[in-house]
């Protein structure tokens, strides 16, 4: 029985397709390297497989901009702002 196995895997982030039918088999044991350029989807396969993929939405990502904007500045943060990147973060750690 294999340790991993994916068969068709496509993940598509804002009509960009990222992964297109990715089919991988990793045995008990084996060892996997993920080698390729940058942009080329790397990440993305890994957080395929972690489960990361589409825990957070496009307006959560957009307004998570807004905020990376603002502390680039040395504004402070706002309650909603706080708490959203608050969620973001636990969101992230509880897939590791």
């Amino acid at each position: 029985m294999s340790a991993l196995s994916l068969s068709n895997v496509h993940v598509t982030i804002d009509g960009a397709h990222i992964l297109k039918g990715v089919d991988l088999q990793v045995e008990r044991g084996e060892w996997v390297n993920v080698i390729g350029p940058n942009g080329a989807g790397k990440t993305t396969l890994l957080r395929a497989i972690s489960g990361a993929i589409g825990l957070v939405n496009k307006k959560d990502v957009q307004r998570l901009m807004i905020i990376m904007k603002k502390l680039d500045s040395d504004k402070e943060l706002n309650i909603r702002e706080k708490n959203l990147v608050v969620k973001m973060f636990q969101q992230l750690i509880s897939v590791v």
